[in-house]
């Protein structure tokens, strides 16, 4: 496997206000992080996390918090997004809930485990309930 990293900045075409501060006129407001594997079998991956100060620096970037796109027969995009429907609560708390809610499930599982160290498979976040 060889990994590659491409990592990209975008600087603030204009002073930015945002909550934190001022970012000044070209400085830092945005980076891409960005990573391509290739495998011995040529398969390629494209590994790219955006932080941002502002969405409206990225033209043409599609909404969500994830997207996946696998090139093949068939061919499959996805675009994944989980957002605070309350506006009064942090942006953040929407996706911070669905973490969470893999690490409640596991709970029952851990405190039923014997005593030691081990390799935790996490289970699934939500299960079938059959009668």
């Amino acid at each position: 496997i060889a990994i590659t990293p491409d990592h990209q900045l975008t600087l603030a075409p204009s002073d930015m206000v945002i909550g934190a501060g001022v970012i000044p006129k070209g400085r830092v407001a945005a980076t891409e992080w960005r990573w391509t594997a290739v495998m011995d079998n040529k398969v390629e991956l494209l590994l790219s996390i955006l932080w941002t100060a502002d969405r409206a620096l990225h033209p043409g970037l599609v909404s969500g918090h994830w997207t996946i796109d696998i090139t093949g027969r068939p061919n499959v995009s996805m675009t994944l997004d989980i957002h605070e429907g309350d506006p009064a609560r942090p942006p953040s708390r929407a996706l911070t809930d669905a973490t969470m809610a893999v690490a409640i499930r596991a709970i029952p599982d851990v405190v039923a485990a014997p005593p030691g160290l081990f390799a935790y498979q996490p289970p699934a976040a939500w299960r079938a309930r059959l009668a």
